[in-house]
């Protein structure tokens, strides 16, 4: 649970960051346009809080924990392929897919680890997002300089991808210890 939260928000904190240099440099977005599209990145994310309270009418937490991280990386995907100003549905599908990331793991926080347990754990679990959002943006700019900030992408994926595989084993681990 713990990892999750840290690389959830290092990718939330890296499109903000880092997304419109990104652009700018390696897709050879104009700078406006730029600003602009890391601005579709926070409207997605806001729009899709919102959206995502009525999806739980409809999706179990896990299911929409899945399809959020998902979708989060198909975003990340696009990033990468996707051309000049093209790239903007990438920050669009980023941000939608991380809206429901963060407040469904906290709302699962009880259900994984018990009500006794929850407060104890919820403080560790935004302490390690802030260590994430500290940490993580700093090491992609460090990567960056020393390679290229072509790596974006590619970083935000690894993030993304060991969101999931933590959350999958974490699932697995709550489930087996239910029985």
């Amino acid at each position: 649970s713990l990892i999750c939260f840290i690389f959830y928000v290092g990718v939330e904190a890296c499109m903000g960051l880092w997304g419109s240099s990104f652009l700018v440099r390696v897709k050879g977005v104009p700078v406006s346009t730029a600003a602009f599209m890391t601005s579709t990145y926070y409207a997605s994310l806001t729009i899709g809080r919102l959206a995502a309270g009525f999806f739980t009418f409809f999706l179990s937490s896990r299911k929409l924990l899945y399809l959020s991280v998902l979708l989060l990386l198909f975003g990340v995907v696009f990033l990468a392929v996707g051309m000049g100003s093209f790239a903007a549905i990438g920050f669009v599908f980023t941000g939608l897919g991380s809206a429901a990331i963060f407040p469904t793991m906290l709302h699962e926080t009880p259900k994984r680890f018990g009500t006794k347990n929850s407060a104890r754990i919820m403080s560790l679990q935004l302490a390690l997002a802030y260590t994430g959002t500290t940490f993580l943006p700093p090491l992609l700019g460090l990567l960056a300089e020393r390679f290229t900030l072509a790596i974006f992408p590619y970083l935000l994926f690894l993030f993304g991808g060991i969101v999931f595989l933590a959350t999958v084993i974490l699932e697995r681990n709550v489930r087996s210890s239910r029985r």
